[in-house]
């Protein structure tokens, strides 16, 4: 089974896991997957069209998948997906 890593910001959807093992010979297998357990997930991690989110990113093994290659990539079976959100926000400049 793969695993799905996800970062603080995504785990309240998930009841607080740090992993989740998830099933499918494909990275969008496996994405479909991981949204069936825990379903409010999903909103977070696909658009209405069911896409990836445009602030999400995907890392299989490390490494970044471009979002329009992510659906047929086949997976290993002990595969490490890593879905990480964009944070907005920064530190503005100080005024005087």
């Amino acid at each position: 089974m793969a695993t799905v890593i996800l970062p603080a910001p995504l785990r309240g959807y998930a009841a607080g896991q740090k992993e989740v093992s998830v099933n499918g010979t494909t990275v969008a297998d496996a994405l479909s997957d991981l949204t069936r357990q825990p379903p409010a997930l999903r909103q977070h991690v696909f658009d209405e069209r069911g896409d990836l989110r445009a602030f999400v990113h995907l890392f299989v093994d490390g490494e970044e998948l471009e979002s329009a290659a992510h659906n047929q990539l086949s997976l290993a079976r002990d595969a490490r997906l890593t879905l990480l959100p964009s944070i907005a926000g920064g530190v503005s400049a100080p005024t005087d």
